[in-house]
Protein backbone atom coordinates (compact mmCIF):
# COMPACT_ATOMS: atom_id res chain seq x y z
CA UNK A 1 0.00 0.00 0.00
CA UNK A 2 2.56 2.22 1.25
CA UNK A 3 4.52 1.57 -2.25
CA UNK A 4 1.56 2.68 -4.55
CA UNK A 5 1.10 5.35 -2.18
CA UNK A 6 4.57 6.90 -2.58
CA UNK A 7 5.12 5.98 -6.17
CA UNK A 8 1.81 8.33 -6.80
CA UNK A 9 3.53 11.50 -5.37
CA UNK A 10 6.26 10.69 -7.66
CA UNK A 11 4.40 10.46 -10.66
CA UNK A 12 2.49 13.78 -9.88
CA UNK A 13 6.44 15.16 -9.02
CA UNK A 14 7.69 14.22 -12.39
CA UNK A 15 4.53 15.47 -14.37
CA UNK A 16 4.80 19.22 -12.56
CA UNK A 17 8.65 19.33 -13.03
CA UNK A 18 8.12 18.35 -16.99
CA UNK A 19 5.51 20.95 -17.14
CA UNK A 20 7.23 23.32 -15.28
CA UNK A 21 10.16 22.84 -17.06
CA UNK A 22 8.52 22.73 -20.87
CA UNK A 23 8.93 25.94 -23.17
CA UNK A 24 6.51 26.03 -25.95
CA UNK A 25 8.32 25.14 -29.41
CA UNK A 26 6.79 27.90 -30.84
CA UNK A 27 8.37 30.33 -28.61
CA UNK A 28 11.71 29.06 -29.47
CA UNK A 29 10.77 29.24 -33.25
CA UNK A 30 9.76 32.79 -33.23
CA UNK A 31 13.89 33.65 -32.57
CA UNK A 32 12.58 36.43 -29.90
CA UNK A 33 14.86 35.91 -26.89
CA UNK A 34 12.92 37.61 -24.38
CA UNK A 35 9.68 35.60 -25.37
CA UNK A 36 11.41 33.00 -24.96
CA UNK A 37 12.75 34.31 -21.63
CA UNK A 38 9.33 35.01 -20.26
CA UNK A 39 7.78 31.76 -21.46
CA UNK A 40 10.60 29.65 -19.48
CA UNK A 41 9.43 31.74 -16.48
CA UNK A 42 11.08 35.38 -16.18
CA UNK A 43 8.54 38.06 -15.74
CA UNK A 44 10.98 40.63 -16.89
CA UNK A 45 13.71 39.58 -18.85
CA UNK A 46 16.46 41.87 -19.47
CA UNK A 47 17.97 41.52 -22.32
CA UNK A 48 20.23 43.42 -25.25
CA UNK A 49 18.62 45.86 -27.87
CA UNK A 50 17.92 44.48 -31.29
CA UNK A 51 21.12 44.76 -33.60
CA UNK A 52 23.44 44.82 -30.37
CA UNK A 53 25.95 42.18 -31.26
CA UNK A 54 28.82 42.37 -28.40
CA UNK A 55 27.81 44.92 -26.00
CA UNK A 56 24.75 42.47 -25.28
CA UNK A 57 26.22 39.16 -23.97
CA UNK A 58 26.70 39.88 -21.05
CA UNK A 59 22.38 41.03 -20.49
CA UNK A 60 22.02 37.63 -22.23
CA UNK A 61 24.29 35.91 -20.14
CA UNK A 62 22.68 37.83 -16.93
CA UNK A 63 19.10 37.04 -18.49
CA UNK A 64 19.71 33.36 -18.67
CA UNK A 65 21.21 32.84 -15.26
CA UNK A 66 18.59 34.64 -14.13
CA UNK A 67 16.38 31.56 -15.73
CA UNK A 68 18.96 28.94 -14.36
CA UNK A 69 17.74 30.27 -10.83
CA UNK A 70 14.78 30.60 -11.45
CA UNK A 71 14.29 26.91 -12.60
CA UNK A 72 16.38 25.67 -9.85
CA UNK A 73 13.97 27.66 -7.06
CA UNK A 74 10.70 26.17 -8.51
CA UNK A 75 12.32 23.11 -8.76
CA UNK A 76 13.27 23.30 -4.53
CA UNK A 77 9.38 24.15 -4.48
CA UNK A 78 8.14 21.17 -6.26
CA UNK A 79 10.73 19.21 -4.78
CA UNK A 80 9.71 20.31 -0.78
CA UNK A 81 6.39 19.80 -2.27
CA UNK A 82 6.55 16.41 -2.88
CA UNK A 83 8.42 15.60 0.05
CA UNK A 84 5.34 16.93 2.21
CA UNK A 85 3.03 14.52 0.24
CA UNK A 86 5.31 11.78 0.86
CA UNK A 87 5.03 12.39 4.25
CA UNK A 88 1.53 12.89 4.45
CA UNK A 89 0.96 9.22 2.48
CA UNK A 90 3.72 7.66 5.15
CA UNK A 91 1.42 8.95 8.11
CA UNK A 92 -1.59 7.72 6.73
CA UNK A 93 0.02 4.18 5.78
CA UNK A 94 1.26 3.84 9.55
CA UNK A 95 -1.95 5.00 10.78
CA UNK A 96 -3.92 2.52 8.58
CA UNK A 97 -1.07 -0.10 9.85
CA UNK A 98 -1.32 0.68 13.49
CA UNK A 99 -5.25 0.71 13.21
CA UNK A 100 -5.60 -3.29 11.61
CA UNK A 101 -3.03 -4.22 13.84
CA UNK A 102 -4.84 -3.07 17.38
CA UNK A 103 -7.99 -4.60 15.71
CA UNK A 104 -6.14 -7.79 14.80
CA UNK A 105 -4.31 -8.29 18.60
CA UNK A 106 -8.17 -7.13 19.70
CA UNK A 107 -9.10 -10.16 17.69
CA UNK A 108 -6.18 -12.99 19.04
CA UNK A 109 -6.73 -11.79 22.11
CA UNK A 110 -10.66 -12.09 22.39
CA UNK A 111 -10.51 -15.65 20.29
CA UNK A 112 -8.09 -17.10 22.95
CA UNK A 113 -9.72 -15.50 25.79
CA UNK A 114 -12.70 -18.16 25.78
CA UNK A 115 -10.89 -21.52 24.49
CA UNK A 116 -8.86 -20.71 27.80
CA UNK A 117 -12.15 -20.94 29.54
CA UNK A 118 -13.41 -24.00 28.41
Amino acid sequence: MARARLAGVEDAWARKVEKSSTVAAGTLRDGDLAACLRAAGLDHPSVPAEGTMYAGISQVADAVEELMAARVKGRGDLCKEAEEQTLQQLRTCVEKFVQKEGVQQRKAAGGSAPEEEE
